[in-house]
């Protein structure tokens, strides 16, 4: 878990800092966006990562947010209220990265099996539910004056 759009530029620093035998990016499609320029450095670099990328169309985190905080009033976040993205696709084909992707869970052990042993930067769209529930999030309660209070980390939801 990082900050939003700072996936890409983490990976470069792990790969210039430590050993690994393995590099991985897992990210979101609208923070793939956010900094795609370090997808560059990423090839220049032939940095050997797999960078997934979980297409859930658009920005999820911000839906969440906006549902609880904003009262369902959804603004940019999904095509259904002015959001447009570009094609993950199409951008790796831009940056000359294998590409593949995932829309079907029965297709997932095909594509580990092409994974195994990469040694150039590879993105892997994963298809998911634009409907995701939450996994975990810090709570917050609403106070008298419509302002919110974040509560401690000790007491995650769900």
């Amino acid at each position: 878990m990082s900050s939003m759009g700072s996936g890409l530029a983490e990976t470069i620093g792990v790969y210039f800092s430590q050993e690994f035998e393995a590099l991985y990016c897992i990210i979101g499609d609208g923070s793939f966006f956010m900094n795609i320029q370090d997808l560059h450095t990423i090839v220049q670099y032939d940095i050997p990562v797999i960078i997934t990328v979980i297409n859930n169309n658009g920005y999820l985190a911000i839906r969440h947010t906006q549902a609880e905080f904003q009262e369902n009033r959804f603004h940019g976040t999904h095509p259904n209220w002015g959001l447009t993205m570009p094609s993950i696709e199409k951008i790796s084909n831009g940056f000359g990265v294998k590409y593949i992707k995932i829309e079907d869970n029965c297709e997932i052990d095909k594509v580990l099996s092409k994974l195994d042993g990469a040694r150039s930067p590879i993105v892997v769209e994963v298809v998911t539910s634009e409907d995701q529930p939450v996994l975990f999030k810090q709570k917050y309660s609403k106070n008298k004056n419509d302002t919110f209070s974040p509560q401690s980390l000790s007491d995650m939801a769900p």
